[in-house]
């Protein structure tokens, strides 16, 4: 082999090794949007393998409600001769969830100028887009808890938070019993023809046991029930009784160090929650803690 040959050829290596080992994606798509490379970052991120991937349009990838955006953006770049793009958009991944990225795009011509597709990058901003959000979202929160002149609406307002931040089927949210170590529930939530409705019904009382014992013992638990074992779940029915908690989070509301109510959040997918969300669930219930403790003071006081 000439020397020139070799030398190319350790140079072609040497650049496929660095494209490999980038945490950013690397992509090439045609004049259609359609995955022609891949570099191993995009399994990192979606949880997919680049092989199963390529010869895919790139916007079935995409959350539905960013796609328009998004192929109007490409247009621009292949009929209107643009240079390059840079956006920001949710990419799902297999789990179902969706990833916060970063993507640019710059256009590729031909020898004789013609657009012929596009090449760019693709960089996970999850962690910041997430963070920034959940502190947008307590703080509104926050704000709304100050002016909330009722428990129910206080209720309300927490699971409304809930909803932004967290995907859940059914929540319940439970305050202790001012003459009795039971607790009572404030509100139920079910999801009926894929909206949120509340579960009408008194302030039934009830005695934690089992797991909601374990959470108001040893703080948040998470559980996640195979198939098999979802009929034995300890949740407590929510709404529709046909539809068993696959995934289930409870984490005590606290004031301070004392614990003041649970709040539940339920989902009928598998593996729907992780120790993220659970994190981010007691979060918001400590946020709010205080507020209830005040509502049911003047609510007491009112009597």
């Amino acid at each position: 082999m000439p020397a020139s040959a070799s030398s190319n050829e350790e140079a072609r290596r040497r650049y496929e090794l660095v494209i490999a080992s980038l945490k950013e994606v690397v992509f090439q798509t045609d004049s259609q949007g359609v995955w022609t490379f891949l570099n191993a970052a995009w399994t990192e991120v979606t949880g997919l393998s680049v092989s199963e991937s390529l010869n895919t349009s790139y916007l079935n990838y995409l959350h539905p409600a960013d796609r328009m955006a998004h192929w109007e953006a490409f247009n621009s770049l292949i009929e209107e001769g643009k240079d390059h793009l840079r956006h920001d958009a949710r990419l799902r991944h297999r789990n179902g969830r969706y990833r916060w990225v970063e993507l640019f795009a710059r256009t590729v011509r031909d020898d004789s100028g013609k657009v012929v597709g596009t090449a760019g990058t693709i960089n996970d901003v999850t962690e910041g887009r997430v963070a920034q959000q959940r502190a947008v979202s307590l703080s509104r929160l926050a704000r709304a808890l100050l002016s909330a002149d009722a428990i129910e609406t206080a209720a309300r307002l927490i699971l409304r938070t809930a909803e932004e931040l967290l995907k859940w089927d059914a929540a319940h949210l439970s305050l202790c019993s001012e003459d009795s170590p039971g607790f009572n529930t404030i509100l139920r939530v079910d999801t009926t023809d894929g909206e949120h409705r509340e579960v009408p019904g008194d302030r039934d009382e009830w005695q934690p046991d089992g797991v909601w014992l374990k959470a108001l013992r040893e703080g948040p638990q998470l559980i996640l029930r195979n198939p098999a074992g979802i009929e034995n779940a300890e949740a407590r029915p929510i709404g529709d009784k046909k539809l068993h908690s696959a995934s289930w989070m409870i984490v005590p509301i606290r004031n301070g160090q004392r614990v003041t109510g649970l709040l539940s959040l339920q989902s009928h997918d598998h593996n729907a929650f992780d120790q993220e969300d659970i994190e981010l669930a007691g979060a918001l219930a400590d946020h709010c803690g205080g507020a209830l403790e005040r509502l049911k003071a003047e609510a007491g006081r009112q009597r």
